[in-house]
């Protein structure tokens, strides 16, 4: 299954958390997460960085059926080379215990 677009700029995923635990849990960093990030104000713009590259993404947390859906897309700026896509998946599930979602537009 591939929650993400073509570009590695959009993913999709489940988490089963409340919306408050969601953004609780987000806005503690931990030493075990799998990217070092940042969060603006509205917990709505998430920047992760690895080594000397950063990438910031829009973060949508919607509920659905007592479920969260965790949107994340790439804010469109030009990127150096970077893994940091490669990595997102690794950090929402291990941080989240997120699923993927087969992505769709």
């Amino acid at each position: 299954m591939n929650n993400t677009d073509a570009f590695t700029r959009k993913f999709i995923f489940n988490v089963q958390l409340t919306k408050e635990e969601f953004l609780i849990k987000l806005k503690i960093p931990n030493v075990n997460d799998t990217l070092e990030y940042e969060l603006n104000d509205e917990c709505s713009i998430i920047t992760f960085k690895k080594d000397f590259s950063k990438i910031s993404y829009n973060l949508k947390v919607i509920e659905i059926n007592k479920e969260l859906q965790i949107r994340v897309e790439q804010i469109p700026v030009f990127y150096e080379n970077t893994n940091i896509p490669f990595l997102i998946n690794e950090f929402f599930i291990s941080k989240f215990n997120a699923t993927p979602v087969e992505f769709f537009e």
